[in-house]
């Protein structure tokens, strides 16, 4: 769901605003099923708002409803009588861009009254990933105009995790000494251009060492 690179901070901040900011919150009283049940409401108005503010997502269906009191071992009762310590069950629900999720959050009732319901936690990474190839559409579209040429950027999918490269592979993630400097140095072989030519990467020095914040900077990618 992110339209761009630069959304994608932008939408994070708004997901972290959302349990911090203040919510319109239903008027105090007893903890009755009509007062919990508007948390949920208010929670995802407040989603929905924030998120819509900053341009990311449209055209999305995000609620919060209120499933019941938590009584263990997975249990939810919806008829249960509703005390300040007891544990409310609310279930999120988002559909977007082919994406359609439920989740159940827990959440203390004395807290759901003072901070409202929280959004999912593993859903934040999940909402910046959902439109990744709006994003590779923009790095083409960049190329083409920068280059020039038939440039297109296609998402295969999520690379799986893999044994690390036995010495003399030719793949992915293995190492090779190449000259560079006035000396041979290991670059990791990144990606096959065609043939037996790579991408490699040495590694980003910066004032004679690896630069930790940003190891692997593209600029420093070099032809084998």
């Amino acid at each position: 769901m992110c339209a761009s690179n630069k959304h994608i901070p932008v939408l994070v901040s708004a997901l972290h605003r959302e349990r911090n900011s203040a919510q319109a919150m239903p008027p105090k009283g007893a903890f009755t099923l009509a007062r919990v049940q508007p948390f949920g409401t208010v929670a995802a108005e407040a989603a929905r708002g924030r998120i819509a503010a900053d341009g990311v997502l449209h055209a999305c269906h995000l609620s919060c409803e209120y499933r019941g009191v938590a009584v263990g071992n997975g249990v939810t009762d919806a008829a249960a009588h509703i005390t300040r310590r007891c544990t409310l069950v609310y279930k999120w629900h988002i559909e977007c861009s082919g994406l359609s999720e439920s989740c159940l959050v827990n959440i203390a009732c004395d807290n759901a009254d003072r901070q409202g319901v929280p959004f999912p936690k593993t859903w934040q990474t999940a909402l910046r990933c959902t439109n990744l190839q709006a994003i590779a559409d923009g790095a083409a579209k960049a190329a083409r105009e920068e280059v020039g040429g038939n440039i297109e950027c296609k998402l295969l999918g999520v690379a799986r995790s893999t044994m690390l490269p036995e010495p003399g592979d030719h793949k992915p993630g293995a190492t090779v000494l190449l000259a560079g400097d006035g000396t041979r140095m290991a670059h990791i072989l990144c990606a096959r251009i065609s043939g037996d030519t790579w991408l490699c990467h040495r590694g980003s020095i910066q004032e004679g060492v690896l630069n930790e914040s940003d190891p692997l900077n593209e600029h420093d990618l070099v032809f084998s």
